[in-house]
């Protein structure tokens, strides 16, 4: 960790309770999310790798990563790396956060498609995912973590509860559940006035929080205890 890095996280304190003082599972602001994130989960560290940086978005207010990889990487540092096939060794990182698009669509013109990625149909962006979340499990450490942003989406009219396909994805390939914070947003993309709302606007993202490997029988009783 830089000087620079270390000053950043010392002057800017997790989002706690006001008189208990403990660490919440939900906030307004996403940098508050990922700050406590990496001080319960992650000792206070940046997150080492993100696979799918884009613009960068998560870090103006928060030290980037040291590795950072995008298809279409467009700001410096940023190295082209595909998050399914990364240039990186088995079990050599300690934290991975992922970010990827979660809308799906063909369509070429409005707001969300102006201002994020789509992919074509479900059975795309279900293989991504779990392309993404295998190859997380690959590079990362033993007890590494994942951070994995996501949100609920609606396309063909149903809405798709991405958050439990994310846990089932994770799980499936030997990542053990964390934790789940919740990022809340006050003010949600508009319907559109020419249709009636078939299902309620996603107005909060996920974080869940995964571990590579699950826990001993000694770290499960510590852990017990820890709560007690």
């Amino acid at each position: 960790m830089t000087l620079r890095q270390m000053t950043i996280l010392e002057m800017a304190l997790p989002d706690v309770a006001p008189r208990t003082k403990v660490h919440l599972s939900w906030s307004d602001d996403q940098t508050q999310i990922l700050r406590t994130i990496s001080t319960v989960y992650n000792r206070g560290f940046p997150f080492e790798c993100d696979p799918m940086y884009n613009a960068g978005s998560f870090y103006k207010r928060f030290p980037g990563p040291r590795w950072k990889y995008d298809l279409n990487p467009t700001v410096p540092g940023c190295e082209y790396g595909d998050a399914t096939d990364l240039p990186l060794d088995d079990d050599s990182v300690l934290s991975v956060i992922l970010d990827p698009p979660f809308l799906v669509g063909n369509s070429k013109t409005g707001v969300m498609k102006e201002r994020y990625t789509k992919i074509p149909t479900m059975e795309a962006l279900r293989e991504l995912y779990f392309g993404i979340v295998k190859e997380a499990y690959r590079i990362l450490m033993p007890k590494g973590i994942l951070v994995f942003k996501i949100q609920d989406v609606v396309s063909g009219g149903i809405k798709h509860p991405l958050s439990f396909l994310v846990h089932d994805y994770c799980e499936s390939v030997g990542f053990a559940y964390e934790d789940m914070l919740t990022l809340v947003r006050h003010n949600p993309m508009p319907q559109p006035a020419r249709k009636a709302q078939q299902h309620t606007r996603s107005a909060d993202c996920k974080f869940f929080v995964f571990r590579k490997g699950h826990l001993t029988a000694k770290e499960q009783r510590i852990r017990a205890a820890e709560a007690n």
